[in-house]
C-alpha cells in the first residue's frame, strides 16, 4: 500500500466530487502459466483495505465498482469494513476486469498474459497503443474516463472503483504520461483519484493534479 496515497486527498476541492480508482490489496502468488483469476486476498491485504477504508470515513462514498474478480471483491468488502459502512451499493463491472474495458478478444490477450507476462504484456501495449487482443488504447482511455465521469454525474457522490494493474496502469500512463516497468510497477491500494467540477476534469497522482483536456470527455 501507499502510505502517501491519501495526500492526494487534499488536492480535490470542495465543489468536486471524486472518483478513487485502486489496485486491489494485497494478494497471493499466481501460479505459473495461470491467469490467477481464482488467487485470494492475503490476511494482510485484507488488514490493509480495512486500514485503507478506515481513512475514508471523514469523505462521503456513495457507492463502489468492482472488478468481479475474487479479491477486488474482497478488498472492496474489507474496504467498506474499515470505512464502518457496510449497507454503500457494490457494483460488479467487467469494465474494471474479467476482462476489463481494454481487452477486445479475451482468448487472444489471455495468450499474450500467459507468453510474455502481465508486465511485458502491459508495456507493450502502452508502447504501441495497440495490441493483438486490445481495443485502441487512446479511444479506450478517453471511452474509461468518460464512464467515470457518467457515474460521477449520475450518483451524485464520490465514487471507489477497484481493479487490476493492467486495467489501470494503461489508464493512469495515458492521461499522467507515467512509465512503469520492472523497478515501478502499481502497488496494492494505489492508483489515481479522477475528479470533476462543473467545468473541469482532472486527474490525480502522487501529489500532483493534472486536468484532462484535448476533448477526453
Amino acid at each position: 500500500m501507499n502510505v502517501n496515497f491519501m495526500n492526494n486527498f487534499s488536492l480535490v476541492e470542495e465543489s468536486e466530487s471524486f472518483a478513487l480508482l485502486i489496485r486491489h490489496a494485497e494478494r497471493g502468488s499466481i501460479p505459473s502459466l495461470t491467469h490467477g483469476t481464482d488467487v485470494l486476498l492475503t490476511e494482510k491485504g485484507t488488514q490493509d483495505a480495512q486500514l485503507f477504508g478506515s481513512k475514508l470515513r471523514d469523505m462521503a462514498i456513495g457507492c463502489t465498482y468492482s472488478s468481479p474478480v475474487p479479491r477486488c471483491l474482497q478488498t472492496v468488502h474489507s474496504i467498506l469494513d474499515g470505512y464502518g459502512k457496510k449497507d454503500i451499493p457494490i457494483i460488479q463491472s467487467s469494465i474494471l476486469g474479467a476482462p476489463g474495458i481494454y481487452i477486445e478478444d479475451s482468448d487472444l490477450a489471455g495468450r499474450n498474459f500467459l507468453d510474455w507476462g502481465t508486465t511485458t504484456t502491459v508495456q507493450r501495449y502502452i508502447e504501441t497503443g495497440e495490441l493483438e487482443g486490445f481495443k485502441p488504447l487512446k479511444s479506450t482511455s478517453k471511452a474509461f474516463l468518460s464512464q467515470i465521469c457518467t457515474d460521477l454525474s449520475a450518483s451524485g457522490h464520490n465514487l471507489i472503483y477497484v481493479s487490476h494493474d493492467a486495467v489501470l496502469i494503461p489508464f493512469i500512463s495515458y492521461f499522467n504520461d507515467e512509465y512503469f516497468d520492472y523497478k515501478k510497477w502499481l502497488t496494492f491500494l494505489d492508483g489515481a483519484i479522477v475528479t470533476r467540477g462543473r467545468d473541469t476534469v482532472s486527474i490525480i497522482r502522487d501529489g500532483k493534479k493534472r486536468e484532462v483536456t484535448g476533448g477526453a470527455v
